[in-house]
């Protein structure tokens, strides 16, 4: 059943995030899965197809008192 909501999940979006700087990031199908599969404040290292480069992704989830439980995404680029 995951498999089909992470599937469905990926087939609408395209594999883009909107970080929380408003910008686009790509990832494929892989990384999607690991990116969805997070819990809050869990973090991964995935290469962005559209920079090209290896970013860190944290998912935040919050409680919004008007529109119930939000999620984001902070993505920063990798420092060694």
């Amino acid at each position: 059943m995951i498999k089909i909501l992470i599937g469905l999940a990926f087939l609408l979006s395209n594999g883009k995030i909107i970080d929380t700087k408003f910008k686009i990031h790509k990832y494929d199908k892989e990384n999607c899965t690991k990116i969805f599969r997070l819990n809050n404040k869990e973090h991964t290292y995935v290469d962005c197809i559209k920079h090209s480069e290896l970013e860190e992704i944290k998912k935040l989830k919050y409680n919004h008192p008007n529109d119930g439980e939000k999620t984001n995404y902070k993505v920063s680029k990798y420092k060694k």
